[in-house]
């Protein structure tokens, strides 16, 4: 018979192992260490079972959140489900800011998804 202990800590292992992988522990951390709030773990649960890569979500919400421009992680979310790219968006979007354009994120992505890019369309 097995050894009670070795069964015990081989489950405990696994269960550590896929909490680790579908809690990106670390992002959650570094978002909240950035000053990102609202994000929370079942929010990285969920990204992550949508096959939405959270390291791309998480690092677009905190350079947004450092350059004060307002990105939900649902629109980030929407937009790369819609096949957008995140990073070419909140970059357009933070340059915008910068240059004093007028520019929201539904227009962002209405760009972005037709094919264009957004910093040469809105004259940067």
């Amino acid at each position: 018979m097995d050894d009670p202990i070795v069964i015990i800590s081989t489950v405990a292992m696994i269960t550590i192992m896929v909490f680790f992988y579908y809690i990106p522990v670390g992002l959650l951390i570094n978002a909240w260490a950035s000053g990102v709030r609202g994000i929370r773990m079942r929010d990285l649960i969920r990204i992550k079972l949508m096959d939405i890569p959270p390291e791309k979500i998480i690092e677009c919400m905190i350079r947004a959140f450092h350059a004060n421009v307002t990105i939900t992680l649902t629109d980030l979310e929407s937009h790369f489900l819609a096949g957008g790219s995140v990073e070419k968006v909140t970059q357009a979007l933070i340059q915008a800011q910068k240059s004093c354009i007028d520019l929201n994120f539904k227009k962002a992505c209405e760009i972005a998804l037709s094919g264009k890019d957004v910093l040469k369309e809105i004259g940067i």
